[in-house]
């Protein structure tokens, strides 16, 4: 006898299984008033009804009733309940093939092992299969023209596929799949494929489809293959949905190619995780759509957080992702001066990034919208809280925080307030920042300068920038160090307006909370 059943190079991957999966070797009560007839050796069931193990059946396959299956279903209708027996075949054959003959046909409580194809749903059937173990097969369940639902089974150690269907419709729930020699679950062509509360782990490929209608991944792990985690093929472009197929709530992490190999249609990724992968999201085939990626913690890959070919015409709108640090991704639009983020190229959007992990869908959103100012060095003591001031009780001075109010002035007049920052070709303008929303300057030019006040100052910035006023802002880079000395603020026609100042270089932005 031919044991097909060997250890994975993948096999060090240990997570724990689902919580359902206690199901598979349990009983469901049985509903009909009738006794399911008995079966105890390979066999043909040809007329609708109830069926159940008695015993384990050995030696199967090519010993059937019909030299092909164990046991062949070629009726509709038919439960065949395995009363946690097992169907241990001789390496070749299936264990349990479905016929197409009307009715969906239930098969649960079985552990199917040791056949060429563990499960072989036929043209045109329509199959249940719960609370089943399928392992040690050279492929796991494998169907043509088939509706197939899957729910709180185990699929493992087969040599190819685990889970393989052409066209018509898969459903997968529940259900923990891994250590196949293959793809874990495969979708050709037109059909559409339906995953949730799975964990895929350990596997030799990817979870692999074609972008078709009602096609979705949701709130499973995916994890340790040996090549993507998932991945799209060229399917049927007349049957190519309006929507996109959306992946929501995974855990995509340590494949050795990327998380998501985009090849082609419509992608949306939520509130999902992508780490440890080679990329986290990836997208280099001639018929990419478009992308969203947000609300996702991308961090830990190896080479990109994610990549989007430059001379594709669509595009990836990438906002709100937590790309590994505060600072934001390796991205030419990040203006920090040393970001220590994922690798992004630049042909996707990342503006704004959150600064903080996505936390249950939600992220603070602001990253990248920083703008680049400089604040006295004894306004910005007071800004990051080393001094105390008596507009904010409680507080450590502003609390890092302040409110862009208005353009500065000189004196009672119109005019502005501008610096001359050295080795810089821009001129920086003033604006007028007080503690609180309601501060009311007295020092300084016209009440507005840095000068003795203890809540009011003045921020210059680029003046090429756009900037956000009677808006709280948040300051960056907490760190007081001095830039540039002795800088004298002029009205723009070379007028000296007020002191020299020592300026304080910092970057900041409007302040949010999660979103």
């Amino acid at each position: 006898m031919t044991d097909r059943r060997r250890t994975t190079r993948r096999g060090a991957l240990k997570f724990g299984a689902i919580g359902s999966f206690g199901a598979v070797t349990g009983l469901v009560p049985m509903v009909s008033q009738a006794a399911p007839e008995g079966i105890e050796d390979c066999t043909t069931i040809d007329e609708p009804g109830e069926y159940e193990l008695n015993n384990d059946i050995t030696g199967g396959g090519t010993l059937g009733p019909d030299d092909d299956a164990c046991i062949a279903i070629q009726a509709g209708d038919v439960t065949l309940d395995g009363n946690g027996y097992t169907l241990e075949g001789d390496g070749d054959g299936v264990g349990v093939r479905i016929g197409m003959y009307g009715p969906e046909s239930t098969v649960r409580n079985l552990t199917v092992r040791n056949f060429d194809r563990g499960i072989a749903p036929e043209y045109g059937s329509v199959v249940a299969i719960d609370s089943v173990t399928v392992e040690g097969n050279a492929e796991g369940i494998r169907g043509e023209l088939s509706d197939l639902t899957c729910t709180n089974s185990v699929v493992r150690d087969n040599d190819g596929y685990g889970i393989y269907l052409s066209n018509e419709t898969l459903t997968v729930r529940n259900c923990e799949i891994r250590d196949n020699g293959g793809a874990p679950i495969g979708m050709c062509c037109r059909g559409s494929v339906v995953v949730e509360e799975c964990e895929i782990v350990g596997n030799g490929g990817p979870v692999w489809f074609t972008i078709n209608p009602d096609t979705r991944i949701e709130g499973s792990v995916i994890a340790g293959s040996s090549e993507e985690g998932i991945a799209t093929g060229v399917g049927d472009m007349h049957n190519a949905p309006d929507e996109p197929v959306r992946i929501t709530d995974c855990y995509i992490h340590d494949n050795e190619g990327p998380g998501i190999n985009h090849r082609n249609g419509y992608f949306e990724v939520r509130q999902c995780t992508l780490a440890g992968n080679r990329d986290g999201y990836y997208a280099d085939g001639i018929e990419v759509g478009s992308a969203v990626l947000k609300y996702n913690n991308i961090e830990n890959n190896e080479e990109y957080g994610a990549f989007f070919r430059k001379e594709f015409e669509n595009e990836v709108d990438a906002e709100c992702n937590y790309w590994g640090h505060e600072s934001g991704p390796k991205h030419p639009n990040n203006p920090q001066s040393d970001p220590r983020g994922e690798r992004v190229t630049e042909s996707i959007d990342v503006t704004p990034w959150s600064v903080e992990r996505i936390e249950d869908g939600e992220g603070v959103c602001i990253g990248g919208q920083e703008q680049v100012g400089y604040i006295s060095q004894s306004s910005f003591a007071k800004v990051i809280g080393d001094d105390e001031v008596a507009c904010v009780p409680n507080g450590n001075g502003w609390e890092e925080t302040f409110y862009i109010r208005r353009e500065a002035r000189n004196g009672w007049s119109d005019e502005g307030v501008v610096v001359d920052v050295p080795n810089s070709s821009q001129r920086f303008r003033g604006y007028l920042i007080t503690a609180t929303g309601d501060t009311t300057c007295n020092g300084g030019p016209s009440g507005e300068g840095p000068w003795g006040e203890d809540c009011g100052s003045w921020v210059f910035v680029d003046e090429s920038q756009d900037v956000q006023v009677d808006v709280e802002h948040s300051v960056h880079d907490p760190e007081a160090t001095v830039a540039h000395e002795a800088i004298q603020p002029t009205n723009g026609d070379g007028e000296e307006v007020g002191l020299p100042l020592d300026l304080v270089r910092t970057t900041f932005a409007p302040f949010a909370e999660s979103e």
